[in-house]
Formats: structure tokens, C-alpha cells, sequence
């Protein structure tokens, strides 16, 4: 038996759960974008007719409202990201894992190949040391 031993549990990982929630991220963070872009535009509208503080105070409240936006879409893409990273990790970990059962299965084949080859030279040898 080769001295090593290959995982043979077989990795446990949703793809299709992992795409589908990637996917559903990345819808959201279009809806978040469009909905940013939509207030961007009715907030520009309504400068135009606010004077004075209220101008100001639409001003920093639009400001806010966008950066918020941002970060929210912007974190969703990274969860899309890290979703499907998490999914291309496990597919890589399972190839991994069946090449090292093959490769052990492989290697105690040829040990168990080498032992009978002995243990039949080991027999000729006897037979033909006998009167």
C-alpha cells in the first residue's frame, strides 16, 4: 500500500445553489443601480427649484443616498464574485481529489504487481533450488 492516503470524501459543494444566489446578487445590484440612477435624476430636477439650506440639505442627502448605493451594488458584486470563486475552488478541489484516488489506486496496483512478482520469482527460486 503507498504510504500516503488521498481524500476520499468527495467535496460537498451547491453549484447550482452557488450560481443561482451569484446570479441573484447581480441582479440586485442592477436593480440598486437603476434605482440610484433614477434618484440621481429626480434629485438634480429638484436642485434646479430648492434654494438656500434645502438646496444644501438635498445636496448632502443625494450625496449620501449615491455613495450608499454604490457600496451596497458594489458589495453585492463582490458576494457574485466570491460566490462563484467559491465554486470554481471546489470544482478545482474535487478534480484534485479523483486524480489522487487514481494516482494512489495506481500506485497500490503496481506495489501489489511488484509483490506477487516476488512472491513468484520467491517460489521459482525454491522450486528450483529442490533435488
Amino acid at each position: 500500500m503507498p504510504t500516503w492516503t488521498p481524500n476520499w470524501t468527495d467535496v460537498r459543494f451547491d453549484q447550482a445553489a452557488a450560481e443561482h444566489a451569484a446570479a441573484e446578487c447581480e441582479r440586485v445590484a442592477r436593480v440598486v443601480r437603476d434605482a440610484a440612477g433614477r434618484r440621481s435624476s429626480m434629485a438634480r430636477s429638484a436642485m434646479v427649484d430648492a434654494d438656500g439650506p434645502w438646496r444644501d440639505a438635498l445636496i448632502q442627502g443625494a450625496t449620501q443616498v449615491q455613495a450608499r448605493s454604490e457600496a451596497i451594488e458594489a458589495r453585492l458584486r463582490a458576494l457574485a464574485a466570491a460566490l462563484r470563486d467559491a465554486s470554481t475552488r471546489a470544482r478545482a478541489d474535487q478534480r484534485t481529489r479523483v486524480v489522487d484516488r487514481d494516482q494512489w489506486t495506481d500506485e497500490a496496483k503496481a506495489e501489489a504487481a511488484a509483490d506477487l512478482a516476488r512472491a513468484e520469482e520467491a517460489v521459482a527460486d525454491s522450486l528450483s533450488t529442490q533435488p
